[in-house]
Parts: C-alpha cells; sequence; structure tokens
C-alpha cells in the first residue's frame, strides 16, 4: 500500500572529493518516521579522509563522524527538474537510476518501474533531462520516489482519500 506524504525530509553526505558532477548523495525519509530521520542522519554522518600509497597517489575513504546531522524538512511538492546520471545495476536483476535534482543538488535513486514508465510517457531529453513530475511517497515501509501520473500514485491518492 502506498502512502502519500505532505512532507519530505532529507540528509545529503559531503560531496565525494573526486566526484565530476555537483551533486550530494542523499538520503530521502518520512520525517515522521524516528527510525527512518536516524538511520539516513547515521549515513550521511561520514567525511572524506585520502589515504595515501607508500608509492605515491592514493584513495579516498569514507570515514564516520561526530557531527550533529540536521535534516532538511520541506513539503513534498513536485519535483520537476531531475537529470539521469547512471544506472545501477543490483542483485536479482534489478536497476536502479540515480538522478539528480537541481533544486535541491541531490543525487537519489528512482526505482525501474517508475522510470520506465517516464519514459514510456515523456522520454529522456538530450543531456539526461527527464519528463514529468515527482513527489515522494510511503511504499509499504520505504520512502520511494513516484511520478506523479503513474497509476500506483493515482491508485494512492484514491486509497488516502476514503482514509480520510
Amino acid at each position: 500500500m502506498i502512502k502519500t506524504l505532505s512532507n519530505i525530509g532529507y540528509v545529503q553526505q559531503p560531496l565525494y572529493p573526486n566526484r565530476k558532477e555537483p551533486y550530494l548523495d542523499s538520503f530521502y525519509f518520512n520525517p515522521s518516521s524516528v527510525n527512518q530521520r536516524m538511520s539516513a542522519c547515521s549515513w550521511a554522518n561520514v567525511e572524506w579522509s585520502f589515504q595515501k600509497y607508500q608509492n605515491g597517489g592514493g584513495y579516498f575513504v569514507r570515514c564516520t563522524t561526530t557531527n550533529i546531522i540536521a535534516p532538511t524538512i520541506r513539503l513534498n511538492l513536485p519535483m520537476k527538474s531531475l537529470i539521469l546520471l547512471d544506472i545501477d545495476i543490483r542483485g536479482q536483476g534489478g536497476r536502479a537510476y540515480k538522478v539528480a535534482n537541481t533544486e535541491d543538488n541531490s543525487i537519489f535513486d528512482i526505482r525501474e518501474d517508475q522510470m520506465l514508465q517516464a519514459i514510456l510517457r515523456y522520454g529522456i531529453k538530450p543531456g539526461g533531462d527527464i519528463g514529468g513530475e515527482w513527489v515522494w511517497a510511503m511504499n509499504h515501509n520505504q520512502t520511494k520516489c513516484f511520478l506523479t501520473d503513474s497509476k500506483e500514485y493515482d491508485e494512492a491518492l484514491k486509497w488516502n482519500k476514503q482514509k480520510i
């Protein structure tokens, strides 16, 4: 069952030093869920440390910090400026589409079912621009990004109106 959200929370990890894009990896969560908020803040509480090789060069390592992370809570207004950056192949053949929201500088995943509906309706424009409007909702206990005119989100709106 999908539950619509009026507000959405998110936290962002510090920028990885060698990243080409200026966007920040982001963890979106239901602000009314204490567990999701704690998981998000724990995930974002990192810094990057450069580890040198003895013969020169090196690499960056993700390190946990003791900083206090303050999440951002905002209205769950439709997002319109999403850009496809990459496709992440997951276990059991699933795919997560890495997208950037240019409005808040965030990177997050869109699941394959929603991306396929967007591709069929709007296509993907040059530069990776994804059409449609997107919002966050709860899919059972997960926060998920939905296309506002997807069949699942339409059903959620109808179900949520019946509950009021």
